[in-house]
């Protein structure tokens, strides 16, 4: 699940406007953001199965930031943080909310491999990478759907949303194609560093354009 995590960051800004959905597209990845640092710092690790080829996906050992409990304490990180710098239980709620969005896409997606809390305990996961292509669908709608939202709580014909959207389309057939006939990435660290850039250079274009939506 990728897209499908900025496409909730863009609908959540319906329930605040004043919340730039820069940093709810941030939160809504905030917890892989912790997994690549984890992987850089080998606190948890990204493994590539022989059979990428027919599984198009991979396995992860991920207890410190995507465990049920590791996503719940996280998720409440955040909103002691936000309530800190905003001064507002409202947005702050409304950011925690992105943060733990991300379990809960990612229970949908993955096989039986996230944890509940550490990494020998039992694991949960629905499974839906296995059926790839429906699961592409529902990344794709979920996208969509949250831009359309997004647009709808915006400036309705505002052109930023041109430009927005067509940043959107770029990603998800990048997503798309990637996994669907990319090769099997050479290493955890290689993984870590394309996601990991792509994650920020999405919220900072969001940060930057939300607010022109805004001044418009």
């Amino acid at each position: 699940m990728f897209i499908g995590h900025i496409g909730v960051g863009l609908g959540l800004k319906k329930i605040d406007r004043t919340v730039n959905v820069g940093w709810l597209i941030g939160a809504s990845f905030f917890l892989d953001i912790l997994l690549w640092v984890f992987v850089f710092l080998r606190l948890e690790g990204v493994r590539i199965p022989e059979d990428y080829s027919t599984r198009h996906y991979l396995f992860f050992d991920f207890p410190y930031s995507h465990s049920l409990v590791a996503s719940i304490l996280w998720s409440a990180g955040v909103f002691g943080l936000s309530r800190a710098i905003l001064k507002s239980n409202g947005k702050a709620l409304l950011i925690s909310l992105a943060v733990f969005s991300h379990f809960l896409l990612d229970v949908l997606v993955h096989p039986a491999q996230i944890p509940l809390l550490g990494e020998q305990s039992a694991k949960i996961g629905f499974g839906l990478w296995d059926s790839l292509y429906l699961e592409l669908i529902v990344e794709v709608l979920l996208l969509f759907f949250g831009f359309w939202i997004y647009c709808k709580t915006v400036s309705p014909g505002n052109r930023i949303l041109v430009i927005l959207g067509a940043v959107l389309v770029i990603v998800a057939g990048m997503t798309i194609g990637g996994q669907l006939a990319g090769p099997a990435p050479e290493s955890a660290f290689q993984v870590a560093i394309s996601s990991f850039s792509l994650i920020l250079l999405l919220t900072f274009i969001f940060l930057y354009f939300d607010k022109k939506t805004s001044s418009t």
